[in-house]
C-alpha cells in the first residue's frame, strides 16, 4: 500500500491463529521512501492516522520480505498507579513486553502481573 501522505510504503502481515478464522494481530511494516527522513515519518505518523491506515482497503499480494533479525524488550514501572485512598490498593504490578524477528518469522508475547492488597 503506497500512502502519500507518509511517502512510504505499508506491508501488514496478519499473525495466524489456530482458533480462529480471522487475525487478532498484525505486524505492520512501515518503510519510508528513499529520500524521507525517519524523525519525518515519526512525526507524521499519528494514532489517528495509523487508526485509519489499518481500517483502509488493502490489497493482498505476496511479496518478497527480507528484515533484519531482530529482539526488543519492554517493562514498564507503574509505581505511580499503586497510591490511592481507597480501601485496596496496587501493591505490584509488573509488565513485560518481547517481539523476537528472526528467520523463521517472528513472535510476540506480552504479559502483565498486578498484585492488590486491601489496607
Amino acid at each position: 500500500m503506497q500512502i502519500f501522505i507518509l511517502q512510504s510504503q505499508i506491508l501488514f502481515i496478519p499473525y495466524n491463529s489456530s482458533n480462529q478464522t480471522k487475525a487478532q494481530y498484525v505486524f505492520t511494516v512501515i518503510l519510508p521512501n528513499r529520500r524521507v527522513q525517519l524523525e519525518q515519518m515519526e512525526q507524521l505518523l499519528t494514532e489517528p492516522l495509523f487508526n485509519q491506515l489499518q481500517k483502509t482497503k488493502k490489497q493482498s499480494r505476496h511479496v518478497d520480505l527480507y528484515l533484519p533479525k531482530f529482539k526488543i524488550s519492554q517493562q514498564a514501572n507503574f509505581q505511580q498507579m499503586t497510591k490511592t485512598s481507597y480501601g485496596v490498593y496496587i501493591s505490584n504490578i509488573k509488565y513485560r513486553a518481547v517481539l523476537d524477528v528472526n528467520e523463521q518469522g517472528s513472535k510476540a508475547a506480552a504479559i502483565t502481573v498486578v498484585t492488590v492488597k486491601a489496607k
